[in-house]
Formats: C-alpha cells, structure tokens, sequence
C-alpha cells in the first residue's frame, strides 16, 4: 500500500479495523496510514507510553485487567 493510501473512509471504519478500540488511543500524528517505526521510536523518546504501528496508524498499547492478570501469573507474582 503507498504511504499516502487511506484503506478506510470514515474514523468508524477505520476503528473498526483496529479492534472498535477507543478513540483516544489512535494518534492522529503523523497521519493515520502514514506512521513508520521511525514514528514509534520517536515517541518512546519523548513520551511515558508505548504505543504500537497498527497498517501505519499509532495505537497507545494498555494494560487492562484481563492483560495485568496474565503479566502476574507469568511472572509469578
């Protein structure tokens, strides 16, 4: 897909393709399609969260209950 090209042409879809997660975990900079693993980096530099390239979007990575359970029991804690 060229760096430019939008596979969606609404937000909705777009979340949709994404997992209907929440809105506020999408960047919107760099534009969603456009991200590289230059832009991933970049911002675990400058920020205190991790963020994942989902097809050119950044998506904040979280920790929800079922997850922080799972880390516990692997971790033996």
């Amino acid at each position: 897909m060229p760096r430019n090209a939008v596979p969606f042409e609404t937000v909705g879809e777009m979340l949709e393709q994404l997992g209907r997660i929440d809105p506020r975990r999408v960047r919107l900079r760099p534009p969603p399609g456009q991200a590289t693993e230059k832009d991933v980096l970049a911002l675990l530099d400058r920020e205190n969260r991790l963020y994942e390239l989902v097809d050119g979007i950044l998506v904040e990575k979280v920790m929800g209950l079922k997850e922080s359970a799972l880390a516990m029991l692997l971790g033996g804690g």
